[in-house]
């Protein structure tokens, strides 16, 4: 049995949980038996028994004894050094999915699961187990992966989708509303997720501005980005989702550490990467949007080229090393 371990919230956000809710249905395609492991809170949890996942909330140490698994797969930012020690102590095999503190050391596998972070230059003299990482192992929802196949997305396409993430904790979906409000660029969808911060802010932007159209509480964004011309999000797998379906991507961080993730963006043609939010101004949002649009050509371009970063195999690739 796998079991997964994950955490999610509305302070801290639900991409982790994002995550492994996408290998765990990896996992139930193909009858292999899994639990998972959540921390208590009642965003996380609803997001899971929406998703018809069986899980239970992690009290102690002792559940992994009680669940006996062959294999922890852990996604958090939680310290797990002493769930990894309990796991070795058991003979059970341990993977973590983007690691980067000293737990890394200690698992059987560690996985990086994103095309712009080079794993290889962390100090890994002391590892006792593998890596790997690169495009070739983005997740990427299964409803991502349908559109993709699709293979009918339109060209051209000049919608533009606000997404800051399952919580937006910095509200910075309002910081890019006021940007872009008195602009000329219509046809805006404003995505709140399932732990959206200032709710009721930007409902009442969108009523100044019938541009906008919020869309409260949303989960799974495939449609969305499929009908978009660009996407405006925080650093997270939703750049990776837009790439996928062919849609340039404006980035805007949360937190001044995410320098290196953001320098490392501006690697790619199609992805325009700002910067940390409390650095950024309005006119950095519409100068990148007037390249993504101002010319067809360059637009398809940027499409076409964006579109090539990531595959629909990463989920697939991940479970088979499990």
């Amino acid at each position: 049995m796998i079991l997964f371990y994950t955490t999610g919230s509305k302070k801290n956000g639900l991409g982790h949980l994002s995550r492994t809710i996408s290998l765990i249905k990896e996992v139930l395609s193909r009858n292999i038996p899994y639990h998972c492991l959540v921390n208590n809170d009642t965003t996380a949890t609803s997001l899971l028994s929406k998703q018809e996942i069986r899980f239970s909330i992690f009290k102690s140490i002792e559940t992994l004894k009680d669940l006996s698994p062959s294999l922890i797969v852990f996604d958090t930012k939680q310290d797990v050094a002493e769930l990894i020690k309990e796991a070795k102590k058991n003979k059970i095999k341990t993977i973590i999915i983007d690691s980067l503190d000293n737990n890394r050391l200690n698992a059987d596998l560690v996985i990086y699961p994103n095309p712009h972070f080079n794993f290889n230059e962390l100090d890994w003299a002391k590892a006792k187990g593998a890596r790997c990482g690169g495009s070739e192992y983005t997740i990427i929802k299964p409803s991502f992966i349908k559109e993709r196949i699709k293979d009918n997305l339109k060209l051209n396409r000049h919608r533009i989708v606000i997404s800051m993430g399952g919580s937006d904790p910095n509200k910075l979906t309002e910081l890019v509303m006021d940007a872009i409000a008195k602009t000329n660029y219509e046809d805006i969808d404003v995505v709140a997720g399932p732990a959206f911060n200032g709710l009721n802010d930007i409902k009442k932007l969108a009523k100044k501005y019938p541009k906008f159209t919020v869309h409260d509480n949303v989960s799974d964004l495939s449609t969305l980005f499929s009908e978009a011309g660009c996407v405006i999000t925080g650093l997270g797998i939703s750049i990776y989702e837009a790439a996928i379906l062919k849609v340039p991507v404006i980035v805007i961080s949360n937190y001044e550490s995410d320098q290196n993730d953001e320098e490392a963006l501006d690697n790619f043609n199609g992805i325009f990467p700002l910067g940390f939010y409390k650095q950024v101004e309005p006119d950095d949002i519409t100068d990148s949007l007037h390249a993504i649009f101002d010319s067809i050509q360059s637009h398809q371009e940027l499409a076409d080229d964006v579109g090539q970063i990531v595959d629909t195999k990463g989920v697939s690739r991940i479970v088979d090393l499990f």
